[in-house]
């Protein structure tokens, strides 16, 4: 379903000149109101920005774009800030993300930047008991070789990397970090997206507006 903007507009009581540079609370706002019942993301925009938008620049140095939309239960994605990186007029983009322009959590650079797992440091400050059952043998799949500990350096690359190498086992992977007192190193637009937290009705935490 297309979206109107000037109804989106008084929905969210702010015109859409005043959406610029705050795109997740616009994305917020219409769930909140009823506009959409999706769930706010956060991340990255990919896509092109045209050199008339004031983000060019940003992008030019970064490659990306701080940027915040909505994921509809079908996957589509809903944005209603996309017109600024097009220097276009307002419009509500929906529609689905066959480009890859959408990063959610910007997880594709943490990817990238991350690598492999480290090395066990048996010489850390902190070492961790490695889980038993379905959890261990998910975490023994980043090593080169079983152990029965991990370092600090190793639960810290665990926190970090893209909750997609995990699948399924994603909840359990989170729920042991927060267990053993490591929540806090999870980012937290991937734990909410693992736990499917709708943060459209108390919107930003752990986020930042920009396009």
């Amino acid at each position: 379903m297309n979206l109107d903007v000037k109804e989106v507009a008084d929905a969210i009581n702010l015109q859409p000149l005043d959406w610029v540079g705050q795109c997740f609370g616009i994305a917020c706002a219409m769930v909140r109101e009823g506009v959409s019942t999706g769930i706010p993301r956060y991340g990255h925009w990919l896509g092109p920005v045209a050199e008339g938008s004031i983000f060019a620049n940003k992008q030019h140095k970064l490659g990306f774009v701080p940027h915040g939309w909505i994921e509809e239960e079908d996957g589509v994605v809903t944005d209603p800030t996309r017109w600024v990186f097009e220097d276009a007029a307002p419009y509500i983009f929906r529609g689905a993300d066959d480009d890859g322009f959408y990063d959610m959590g910007g997880n594709r650079l943490r990817e990238a930047m991350t690598g492999e797992m480290p090395d066990f440091d048996p010489a850390a400050d902190y070492l961790f008991l490695m889980p038993e059952g379905p959890l261990g043998s998910t975490l023994n799949l980043f090593l080169s070789e079983e152990q029965p500990q991990l370092s600090m350096t190793q639960v810290h690359w665990l926190a970090h990397v893209s909750p997609a190498r995990y699948g399924e086992q994603a909840k359990l992977v989170y729920e042991w970090l927060q267990f053993v007192g490591m929540k806090a190193m999870i980012p937290i637009d991937n734990w909410n997206f693992v736990f499917e937290v709708n943060y459209g009705l108390g919107c930003g935490e752990g986020a930042s507006d920009e396009g």
